[in-house]
Parts: C-alpha cells; structure tokens; sequence
C-alpha cells in the first residue's frame, strides 16, 4: 500500500516530463509548473528524474514563448540550483544567465522577478568556475542596482538577493 502513492508519483513526473515537449504552449506550461510544484514540494523524491526536469526547465527558458511557463521553469531552477548537487554545467548556466537577462526589462513583473533570481542563483552557483559568466555578471551589476528601486517590491528584493557575493572581484 505504502508504494502506491511513490508509484503513482513516478507515472505523474514522467507524464509531465513528456507533456514538457508537447506542441501545445498551455499544456507544456501546464506539464511545467506541476515539475515545479513537484521540485519544490518533493525534492529527495525526484532525484532519479533531476536530470531530465532540469534539461525541461533549460529548454523551457530557452525556447518557450508562455511568459507563466518561462516564470514557472526558472522558480523551478531556481529550486534545483539551490541543492549544491545540482548538476549543471558553466556552459550551460551561461547560456541561462544571457537568457535570463533578457527579462530583466519585461513588462511582466514576475517575469521579471523570476528572472534576476535566476541570475542570483546562478551566477552563486558557477561564478567561481566560469569567468564568462563572472564577466556577464559584472556587466549587469548596473542593471540590478537599478531595479532596486523597482516599482514592484518582490522585484526589488529579487535584486537584493541577487546580488552575487563572491563573484565580484574586490581588488
């Protein structure tokens, strides 16, 4: 009785892994936000499908065109880049970082928000490795001190814990 509940949530995270690429934008955000609900409600229990849910979450950040999807796959990255296992690689959080800045302008408030988080998280998580993503972090300091002062105050204090400690050199 006690498997039917872990078995039942294996069938649900690979369904909503599938529906991740499915042609239709609103079930693919749909399929999105409940892998982010499953990251962050669930985290030990999906460790086996990490991989995957991240490589759904980067391609959704790269490529989808649903604001709500974008949001819902970087609060997702979000939540993974908070394990220090998370197993990203510079390259790619290069990529995320130049993605994420796109945003940093976007009518969407949460958009947003959603994306200067992202930032803060990686640029915490691969500073020390990746002196691309040091030089692409240095360059919008600027930008985030700005929206310190953003009219949407989950905005501003998405800049406040972005602010990426470490990365910066103080010489």
């Amino acid at each position: 009785m006690e498997k039917e509940p872990e078995a039942m949530r294996k069938q649900v995270v690979k369904a909503m892994l599938l529906r991740t690429e499915d042609s239709n934008i609103h079930i693919r955000g749909r399929a999105l936000h409940g892998l982010r609900n499953a990251v962050t409600e669930f985290p030990n229990k999906i460790r086996k499908k990490q991989d995957q849910i991240l490589g759904s979450f980067v391609c959704a950040v790269c490529e989808c065109c649903d604001p709500r999807a974008v949001v819902d796959a970087m609060e997702g990255l979000c939540w993974m880049l908070r394990d220090p296992k998370a197993s990203l690689k510079a390259h790619v959080a290069v990529l995320l970082a130049l993605q994420a800045r796109m945003f940093f302008e976007d009518e969407n408030s949460g958009l947003r928000r959603a994306s200067m988080e992202l930032f803060g998280h990686l640029s915490k998580f691969v500073c020390k490795k990746s002196s691309l993503l040091r030089a692409e972090v240095e360059e919008r300091m600027g930008m985030l001190l700005i929206h310190l002062q953003d009219g949407d105050p989950q905005v501003a204090q998405a800049c406040r814990v972005a602010e990426p400690a470490g990365c910066i050199p103080t010489s």
